[in-house]
């Protein structure tokens, strides 16, 4: 999960995971097919500037480029592989290519599920993003000395975009997310005009037109600033498609929700996973269970264990009427 996140973001679906795959083997034996639970590294990308480090080990590789990323310490990631007891020099051997379906079970992290009163949620597409890293640069003077209107204030003036930024993204999509989400001011002293801010804005949609519509506005938006003599600078951090799930899982899914009779529906999702990655190259689904007021990446983030439940319920007829 995140830095500050819950107990319940990822690590929920792995213990659906491992309980049903379980009480499959109680039920009705050994699987005619191989079986795997994987829990898989930085999703989030919470310690390395890079997501999905995990699924895409398996899906694609890692570069020696990638496994030179270094965390907020400097510390490498092969040099923290080498401290759990892992080869990187084997991070190869794990790209795989005999997976015949993924199946994920994640929180929602959203409200969906429970202002609809579902208790499963069966995704058809993963939202895709861009995320750009902006810097409005102005000139730092004496907050006490300087005039208001003398000034070129980059904290006042990356407000203004900030502000107009969600406008931007409603306006254009229903179903169209923007947020800053990281913002630094410099110098970053109370008696100092800020001369330059530095902000993120992520940006998500389930259509990629709308993606780059939302984009290319936001753009404009920012470089506004530069008839009033500040310097702008974007950068592209981080760009992926949307992705549509197989629909063979979403009816093998969906008719295991109906033969439990669990209230369930059928929906997007606005948050990345690792389906995602492995839907590059495999049949691959996800599956959500709600999670308390839909609220994640917070310590407040609670799955009741009723719903737990029947996320294992679900999944292991899923895995009975798949690998038996």
């Amino acid at each position: 999960t995140v830095k500050n996140g819950g107990a319940y973001d990822g690590a929920v679906g792995i213990i659906i995971g491992i309980i049903a795959l379980s009480e499959a083997i109680k039920l009705y034996g050994k699987p005619k097919v191989p079986v795997e639970i994987a829990a898989l590294i930085e999703e989030e990308g919470s310690r390395y500037n890079m997501g999905y480090v995990g699924s895409r080990s398996i899906v694609k590789g890692l570069t020696e480029k990638e496994l030179s990323a270094k965390d907020e310490k400097g510390i490498l990631l092969k040099e923290a592989m080498l401290s759990c007891g892992f080869d990187p020099k084997k991070v190869k051997d794990s790209k795989r290519d005999d997976i015949k379906a993924y199946l994920e079970v994640h929180i929602e992290q959203g409200p969906v599920l429970n202002s609809e009163k579902k208790k499963i949620g069966i995704v058809e597409k993963i939202t895709g993003l861009n995320v750009i890293e902006v810097s409005i640069e102005g000139r730092e003077d004496h907050a006490g000395t300087t005039p208001m209107d003398l000034r070129k204030d980059a904290l006042v003036e990356s407000s203004r975009i900030i502000y107009n930024i969600p406008k931007i993204a409603s306006n254009i999509s229903k179903t169209g997310r923007a947020t800053v989400g990281m913002v630094k001011v410099l110098p970053g002293s109370s008696n100092v005009v800020p001369k330059e801010v530095k902000f993120t804005v992520d940006i998500r949609d389930i259509d990629p037109v709308h993606i780059n519509r939302i984009t290319d506005e936001i753009k404009k938006e920012i470089t506004k600033a530069e008839e009033k003599g500040f310097k702008v600078y974007i950068s592209t951090e981080a760009e992926e498609n949307p992705v549509i799930l197989d629909e063979d899982i979403i009816r093998i899914s969906e008719k295991s929700a109906k033969n439990l009779n669990i209230p369930y529906l059928k929906m997007n999702s606005g948050a990345g996973h690792d389906a995602q990655i492995f839907a590059e190259n495999f049949p691959a689904g996800l599956i959500f269970i709600p999670c308390k007021e839909g609220r994640s990446h917070t310590p407040d983030e609670f799955a009741s264990i009723e719903d737990i439940s029947i996320g294992v319920d679900l999944m292991t007829d899923i895995i009975k009427n798949t690998a038996y």
